[in-house]
């Protein structure tokens, strides 16, 4: 599961927020949500400070294929609707719960057996495309594909979502 965190290890300053009898967990709570905004901006952007890597040409011409010109990592709305904001007194956590959340966000290789449907299902992208990927893949005498999907890190701060962290803090604290 992918995930970001903050841990807050600034014990005067929770500390001087009980004195003052300011519930931490409500801190916690907004500082999760500038977290979970973080994450929002990183796919609206594609990835922040640099943009994540194009898909491949074959991943394009499939999505296009079925109707879809939309961002990266946004084909259902599965994975940028999943964040899950928990919170306690001195945690705020954001998590990922779909399943493929960790591969996309760390990138990674993975194993896809060859079965016969599969031939078949390349043969008719053939016989529609005329691309001759197609034709290969439904020729190939392996048995299985290696699949490698680059990393698309999107639980990840920027220098600017740390600082709007601080401002939250120093208002609870002051």
């Amino acid at each position: 599961m992918a995930e970001i965190r903050i841990d807050l290890d600034a014990d005067a300053v929770l500390a001087g927020l009980q004195r003052r009898i300011v519930p931490t967990e409500r801190l916690m709570r907004q500082i999760g949500e500038v977290m979970r905004f973080a994450v929002e901006l990183n796919f609206r952007e594609q990835g922040r400070p640099n943009r994540w890597q194009a898909l491949a040409p074959l991943t394009i011409a499939e999505r296009q294929a079925k109707g879809y010109t939309g961002p990266i990592l946004q084909r259902t709305g599965a994975l940028v609707s999943s964040p899950a904001l928990s919170v306690t007194s001195d945690t705020a956590v954001v998590t990922f719960g779909n399943k493929y959340a960790a591969i996309q966000h760390f990138g990674g290789a993975f194993q896809r057996q060859v079965t016969p449907k599969m031939r078949s299902y390349f043969w008719a992208r053939f016989y529609e495309s005329g691309d001759d990927r197609y034709k290969w893949m439904a020729l190939t005498k392996k048995q299985s594909f290696t699949i490698t999907i680059p990393a698309r890190p999107f639980a990840v701060l920027m220098p600017d979502d740390v600082e709007d962290i601080r401002r939250v803090i120093r208002r609870f604290s002051f």
